[in-house]
């Protein structure tokens, strides 16, 4: 299918995706731009970009997508 409403994040960003409880089941993407955060820092990274793809439940009210980030690899999970 097609991706609407995508949005790159640097590494660093806590920001807010939207209300979920306007939205049916969905599958959503968050795109972070990690070469360029790596790039500000002046280190090399073998990842350039970073997408996690994952669901959602509109009977959930939050959700809490952490990405942890080293120069040559990374670790997503479903926090809390």
């Amino acid at each position: 299918g097609c991706w609407d409403g995508t949005r790159v994040e640097p590494p660093h960003s806590a920001t807010g995706a939207t209300d979920l409880g306007s939205f049916p089941s969905a599958t959503f993407r968050l795109t972070f731009d990690t070469g360029s955060y790596f790039e500000a820092i002046g280190t090399e990274a073998f990842y350039p970009e970073v997408m996690i793809t994952f669901k959602v439940d509109p009977t959930q009210d939050h959700y809490h997508v952490p990405l942890l980030l080293n120069p040559f690899g990374y670790s997503t999970y479903r926090g809390s």
